[in-house]
């Protein structure tokens, strides 16, 4: 598994429902060719144009697996479950063939397909195994509800799910501050301002509702527990401000 391969698709004209992949490893082992039965027009057209967005769900676990051999990574469904287990994320599974070097930019954007293989698969597999990518999906599902003035019940509902694997994470991956997390998460959340609006949003429920000030009270106990010098995590819940230089003493 210490080699990536480069994935070109093409459709053969004389076989419409069938899908022609073109591996060519960088190892310089013989080109091959392997082919995988679609029977999605849909999907096939987007492979026909070289799309990496194109819906994984319309491959079979088999389909999935045998891709993923294409790409050099042979692996079954017990040793795929180990891997979600030991990483935090799809991102950090195909991070050794993502590192190696010379990589030509076709190379480099073949490396997507992998991606999504691998992630699909974790969805179908792991689905209640912590991931980045899950966590980040939930937060910016319940921004979107916040920005589109959805029951604050749902949003925060969703942002809680959020955080309870925001937790699991932590552990999991043995991250030392939640600027580590963010960065492993690849930045595409800012964590530390979603804190700040999940903690607003917990502050305005009526006083009544006395599940929404628990959730921010544990949430303040659980910070200040795992990462006690990063931030002054009251005035972050309590929406006032964040210091990226801040250091408690």
């Amino acid at each position: 598994m210490n080699s990536i391969t480069t994935i070109n698709p093409t459709i053969s004209p004389s076989i419409p429902a069938t899908t022609y992949v073109a591996v060519k490893p960088m190892s310089g082992a013989k080109k091959m060719l392997v082919t995988i039965y679609l029977t999605w027009p849909k999907l096939r057209r987007q492979l026909q144009r070289g799309s990496c967005q194109c819906n994984m769900k319309a491959f079979t676990d088999q389909q999935l697996l045998i891709s993923l051999s294409m790409c050099g990574f042979e692996i079954d469904r017990t040793t795929f479950e180990s891997l979600c287990r030991e990483n935090v994320s799809a991102k950090a599974i195909i991070k050794p063939w993502e590192d190696q070097e010379n990589l030509t930019e076709d190379q480099w954007e073949q490396t997507h397909w992998l991606f999504h293989f691998v992630l699909e698969l974790w969805e179908r597999w792991c689905p209640k195994e912590p991931s980045l990518h899950s966590i980040t999906d939930k937060i910016e599902q319940g921004t979107k509800m916040k920005m589109a003035k959805a029951s604050a019940k749902w949003t925060a509902s969703i942002w809680h799910e959020a955080w309870q694997e925001t937790l699991l994470m932590i552990d999991k991956g043995s991250f030392s501050s939640m600027a580590d997390l963010e960065a492993a998460s690849g930045k595409e959340t800012d964590f530390f301002i979603w804190l700040a609006d999940f903690g607003t949003l917990l502050s305005e429920f009526p006083e009544k509702k006395i599940q929404y000030k628990e959730i921010k009270q544990n949430m303040l106990q659980a910070l200040n527990c795992k990462f006690p010098a990063e931030q002054d995590w009251a005035r972050i819940l309590d929406g006032d401000y964040i210091d990226r230089d801040f250091k408690k003493k």
